[in-house]
């Protein structure tokens, strides 16, 4: 079965000059990889706009079939619009998500998404409801075509009344699609066409995707003659999408071979191979492409973080050795007033030579706790005061004992003086 499901185009309406901005930055990036470039911006937004711009991005990976960095993105603009709690911005949030797990062949997920987008319609945001409706009908096509019917038909009513063409005939393809599940190909077809004239009348691009469903019905009907003509009009007014060529070639081949058509039909075939080798090998060049960058990214993570364990190491051993000198400084120093103490010199330069020690001392304990000191106050000047009071409180009685300890040594030591 060939049936191909229209590619989804942003349901999100036009507004303010912000968002005609956005799709204009995303008209100008056709390459996938220059989107990341667009989240550069995302700080100097508001959130709301990092909202429209993450769904804008995630929109533009899936486009590209870059599945994993679309659910990236949506799942960044899911949580940012559930903690500013906007109707619209959910809306259009979990409706894209729900897109995204549908392309992932994640129905269930798909579904999930698709009825919290109805929920905040019907609370927040009723503007959305008949869009919300129809992304859970969409959604149930693969998990209960009975249940996908009663959501595709209410979400066509909702969309006849606030007069939305376009979802009109997307409601009318999706049941369409549902019918070809259940194997009722002339109901199928019979939606198909009502999609396909409101299409013509909206010279819409999914003109090419009504003809190839209604084809692929006929052929299951094995009506080959009346596909033919509508399928070499599918591929008439195709352009140069892959996938699309593929569908449409894969179909053709089939009516070619129901009509007797065995030469034309095992060209088709062929084209179709070769189309599907191609993407296969472009598929496969992403893949890697993406498993080298994540590479890169993890070795270059791992430099980093090389380079700052090799900086820190450095920097303790600099400063364990810094430590050592000052302390071996302090240390002469110390020893050096007990000598000058034994020698006749004058109390005056004892107690300068006293208090120059004290002073190195209590000037190197004050170093070594620095540190900690710049930690605990993350440099709050009036915890960095507080910190110094309760440390001068704290080695007052020590610096008592220390100069104590040094003037009774000095004394000791010092001869007696000379009559």
């Amino acid at each position: 079965m060939n049936m191909l499901i229209r590619k989804t185009q942003p349901t999100m309406a036009l507004h303010l000059l912000f968002q005609i901005l956005v799709s204009l930055l995303l008209t100008a990036t056709h390459l996938f990889g220059q989107v990341d470039s667009l989240l550069r911006i995302l700080p100097s937004l508001q959130d709301s706009s990092k909202v429209v711009m993450l769904v804008n991005i995630s929109n533009e990976y899936l486009s590209n079939g870059e599945h994993d960095n679309a659910l990236k993105y949506i799942l960044m603009a899911v949580d940012l619009s559930e903690r500013l709690d906007i109707g619209k911005l959910q809306f259009q949030s979990y409706g894209t998500l729900s897109i995204v797990y549908l392309n992932q062949n994640n129905p269930e997920k798909s579904l999930e998404f698709a009825q919290k987008s109805m929920y905040v319609c019907k609370n927040k945001y009723p503007e959305g409801l008949h869009r919300a409706v129809l992304r859970v009908g969409s959604a149930f096509k693969t998990i209960n075509s009975d249940s996908a019917l009663v959501y595709l038909f209410e979400a066509n009513r909702l969309s006849k009344i606030v007069n939305d063409s376009a979802k009109i005939s997307a409601s009318l393809q999706e049941i369409g699609m549902t019918y070809i599940n259940k194997k009722d190909y002339s109901k199928a077809i019979e939606y198909y066409q009502k999609s396909l004239t409101l299409d013509k009348i909206l010279e819409s691009d999914d003109v090419k995707y009504s003809l190839n469903n209604i084809a692929d019905a006929h052929n299951h009907l094995g009506q080959y003659a009346q596909a033919e003509p509508l399928i070499r009009q599918a591929m008439a007014l195709n352009t140069s999408d892959k996938n699309d060529s593929l569908t449409f070639v894969s179909t053709l081949a089939e009516t070619l071979e129901g009509l007797g058509k065995s030469r034309d039909a095992l060209a088709s075939y062929k084209q179709a191979y070769a189309l599907e080798r191609s993407m296969f090998n472009e598929e496969k060049a992403k893949e890697i492409l993406s498993i080298q960058q994540k590479f890169d990214v993890e070795q270059a993570e791992r430099i980093r973080q090389e380079a700052e364990k090799n900086a820190r190491e450095n920097e303790n051993r600099r400063n364990l050795a810094q430590y050592s000198v000052m302390f071996l400084i302090v240390l002469v120093m110390v020893f050096g007033v007990i000598f000058l103490g034994k020698l006749q010199i004058s109390d005056r330069w004892i107690n300068v030579l006293l208090i120059v020690s004290l002073i190195m001392v209590f000037e190197f304990v004050q170093v070594v706790l620095d540190p900690l000191i710049q930690e605990k106050s993350q440099n709050i000047p009036i915890y960095l005061f507080i910190i110094s009071v309760v440390m001068a409180v704290a080695l007052a009685p020590l610096h008592s004992l220390f100069e104590t300890f040094l003037r009774k040594r000095i004394m000791r030591d010092a001869p007696p003086p000379t009559l």
